[in-house]
């Protein structure tokens, strides 16, 4: 199950979104066969992630596997994957144009953040949020709150999704 969430996300990443959402989708499925509560977590995670972020128009499905995924993670400890779920669902509310909402899941998601770089996705999308709210002094803010987390936590990849949310 594991080599399927690693296939899909790959599939994703190289611009084949079809077969990585499918890809994800078997992972899930099979993760709750096994009851791997885990790996259940993080097929749900990564499936609604590339919904939302990779097929346009499936933002309302990736927010409820990313429900799902939160209740899971949050049962069992999960920390890190509470975080980034609660994170991508502030992310569909923000870009929904539902501010308070967006900006609840984001407080509950810093609540379950264990690393720089978990801080970092938090405090760039509570940026775009706070942006598009009309409050841009503090949008300004988490937006260098961001990026000082992205850099200490010493990933690229986090350092860069904060400097594009900021642009």
């Amino acid at each position: 199950m594991n080599s399927l969430i690693r296939s899909g996300m790959a599939a994703l990443a190289a611009g084949a979104p079809d077969a990585g959402i499918e890809t994800l989708r078997q992972a899930a499925a099979q993760a709750e066969k096994c009851a791997d509560a885990h790996l259940h977590a993080e097929a749900l995670l990564q499936l609604g992630k590339g919904l939302i972020h990779s097929v346009r128009g499936f933002d309302d499905e990736g927010a409820v596997l990313l429900r799902q995924c939160v209740e899971i993670a949050q049962s069992q400890g999960y920390g890190g994957i509470a975080a980034t779920g609660y994170r991508e669902i502030g992310y569909v509310e923000a870009l929904a144009g539902r501010r308070p909402g967006a900006d609840s899941y984001l407080r509950t998601a810093r609540q379950f953040a264990e690393s720089p770089r978990d801080l970092a996705g938090i405090h760039a999308v509570m940026a775009f949020n706070l942006v598009d709210w009309g409050e841009v002094d503090r949008g300004l803010e988490h937006y260098s709150l961001s990026l000082e987390q992205a850099r200490a936590s010493g990933d690229k990849r986090s350092e860069i999704r904060s400097l594009g949310l900021g642009a």
